[in-house]
């Protein structure tokens, strides 16, 4: 039975590893920590310039029928092999949203 509750418990961390969900509320960057909520200013001024910058259209929820979208800005920053490309989101001047996506290079 021990040997059943193991094997159970090894398959469960394999398949639901710990920060499968790759969102981020903050990050240390080079300059200090830089959080949710930051303005783009303190974000070059604690992470530097990206490595890449683009814009999505997102969808929002509306209250009419129709799909509403806005833009928001994606600042890729690649901090080396040793660490991981994380993409800040922004909206207007704010961050709102830190991804963790593959290793850097």
């Amino acid at each position: 039975m021990k040997v059943l509750l193991l094997v159970l418990a090894s398959l469960l961390l394999i398949a639901f590893p710990a920060g499968a969900d790759d969102s981020l509320t903050s990050l240390r960057c080079n300059s200090g920590v830089i959080s949710i909520g930051a303005s783009k200013l303190e974000l070059v001024s604690s992470c530097g310039q990206p490595s890449a910058k683009g814009t999505v259209d997102r969808r929002v929820s509306s209250s009419t029928n129709r799909a509403e979208y806005v833009q928001i800005e994606e600042w890729t920053y690649n901090f080396g092999s040793s660490d991981f490309i994380y993409v800040m989101e922004i909206d207007g001047t704010k961050l709102i949203g830190i991804k963790r996506g593959g290793r850097g290079f």
